[in-house]
């Protein structure tokens, strides 16, 4: 999410030649806007005043430099169920990264993007659907007149089928949409553009399939060397 939001803002033009995609997390949960909005309940702005109460008193005077002078281990451990996104500012941000890719407004370099086989594996608990009863009654609820659709391309005849269709529908609606808007943006550029698709499952972890990071290890040579001959 990070790689595709710098390859997205105007701001970094100019400080990199190359980048690596992996798995890119483009989703509507990856972005918010700075202000409130009527098609947004939340907003940038709320959302760090509620985590800077953390540390703040309610009369504080001076509450960035209250901020900057506290210890960064202190703000981590503090910081439980804070999630950071991107933040549509009109600086940075100027415009979902989607739209900017799009648009070919993107900075231009050359990029590697792609996603792995089983990218939903490690997320199945995000959705508390363990019965076709309820996964059906979830996909209604999420998609209304688009269900059938859902249903189709993910589809469950029993309780059994359920982890495998969310494997699926995770790995395609959180991380391969948005790397297939990147790759597609790319064609408005002239600099090369690669997409690779990781499938070594993990040996580790072999129920978990060619999970969401797994390919970290290979891309950094961080793999154990008991593991390497895998």
């Amino acid at each position: 999410t990070s790689v595709d939001a710098l390859c997205a803002s105007p701001l970094p033009k100019g400080l990199f030649h190359r980048a690596i995609a992996q798995s890119p997390g483009i989703t509507d949960g990856s972005y918010d806007f700075l202000k409130p909005s009527s098609s947004c309940a939340s907003s940038a702005e709320e959302a760090g005043k509620s985590w800077a109460s953390r540390f703040l008193e309610e009369d504080s005077d001076d509450g960035l430099g209250t901020l900057r002078g506290i210890a960064a281990a202190k703000l981590v451990a503090r910081s439980d169920g804070f999630r950071p996104v991107v933040t549509i500012d009109g600086w940075f941000m100027p415009d979902f990264s989607e739209n900017r890719f799009a648009q070919g407004k993107q900075n231009a370099v050359s990029l590697i993007v792609g996603t792995n086989t089983d990218e939903g594996t490690i997320f199945l608990n995000s959705y508390p659907y363990r019965t076709v009863d309820t996964y059906r009654e979830g996909m209604q609820n999420r998609y209304g007149d688009a269900a059938q659709d859902i249903l189709k391309l993910y589809p469950v005849t029993s309780d059994e089928d359920i982890p495998a269709a969310l494997n699926a529908y995770i790995s395609d609606t959180w991380f391969l949409r948005g790397a297939t808007g990147m790759l597609r943006g790319m064609s408005a550029v002239p600099d090369d553009v690669f997409q690779y698709v990781f499938t070594h499952r993990s040996q580790a972890y072999p129920a978990r399939g060619a999970y969401h990071s797994a390919e970290m290890y290979y891309v950094f040579n961080t793999l154990h060397p008991a593991a390497k001959k895998s």
